[in-house]
């Protein structure tokens, strides 16, 4: 479930409501109090992130899973869908100077930043996305792992985003999206992860595919293995909700006409990302990837 990242005026309300009525009833064996508040969004069943991959980016990451048996990391160019703030696209996978070993990733940061530099303004300014391969192991952050993303989140303005991912070779994976536009953390089953369509029409592959493919048995089970396709002219719930007395989320949502300071310049109409009349952000997208 989706969870806020930032208290707002309201959550801070609440806080102090519970946290004056227990520990009023509370009993100090040794003169302290302990408190502790999770917080989540009380709408989150209904507040999911969607993130697409182009096919190259999404390749690229397959063969770094696939080639090396040490961990490995990258970066993505990624972006924010203008009209749908809780769309993300990922167009490209880009690999920076660092040091492996079967559980570690470090970099010279001398080196890092002068790989970080010899880009246009364009793609430097849209490296967020964090990746990395954790091989054979489980893909739960790491110490170190949650370290280095509570480290990012405090460099981020209050209109950016940042995607973390992990994966294994068995294609296992935990993500995480800190849209502090929204307020919202978005974690594993509050997000979703597709496969573009640009350059290859991977609907009608696999539509011809299932037309040569036939079970030898009878199958009575529902969705396949790797999801579908979301259902045409149909978006993908909105970022924001109205707030609600319980601690729904405030409204929040981009500009129309203002594009988001992630994002800046992209027009890859492949993504259905500008402002065509009769908009649908699932256009061009195939199947949902298997968790």
């Amino acid at each position: 479930m989706s969870k806020p990242i930032k208290l707002t005026d309201e959550l801070l309300e609440r806080i102090q409501d519970e946290f004056v009525k227990n520990v009023k009833s509370m009993k100090m064996f040794d003169g302290k109090i302990s408190y502790t508040k999770n917080f989540k969004w009380d709408d989150s069943e209904n507040d999911k992130a969607f993130v697409t991959f182009s096919p190259v980016a999404f390749a690229k990451m397959v063969m770094l899973l696939q080639q090396f048996d040490n961990e490995v990391a990258w970066h993505g160019v990624a972006y924010r869908d203008e009209k749908q703030g809780n769309l993300f696209y990922i167009t490209d996978i880009l690999v920076y100077p660092q040091l492996v070993s079967g559980s570690t990733v470090n970099t010279d940061q001398d080196k890092y930043q002068e790989w970080l530099y010899s880009f246009d303004d364009e793609v430097f300014n849209n490296l967020k996305m964090q990746g990395h391969s954790h091989v054979s192991f489980s893909t739960k952050p790491s110490g170190v792992d949650e370290t280095h993303q509570e480290k990012i989140l405090s460099q981020l303005d209050d209109d950016m985003f940042y995607i973390f991912m992990i994966w294994n070779k068995k294609f296992e994976h935990t993500i995480k999206i800190y849209d502090m536009l929204n307020n919202t953390l978005y974690e594993d089953s509050d997000i979703t992860v597709y496969i573009g369509n640009e350059g290859v029409d991977l609907d009608a592959f696999i539509k011809d595919a299932k037309e040569l493919v036939k079970p030898k048995y009878q199958c009575y089970s529902g969705q396949g293995a790797y999801g579908q396709t979301p259902p045409a002219n149909k978006p993908a719930t909105t970022p924001a909700t109205t707030g609600s007395k319980g601690g729904g989320k405030p409204k929040s949502k981009p500009k129309e006409k203002e594009k988001p300071a992630i994002g800046r310049g992209w027009q890859g109409s492949d993504y259905g990302y500008g402002d065509d009349e009769g908009y649908d952000p699932y256009e061009g997208y195939i199947s949902q990837f298997a968790r």
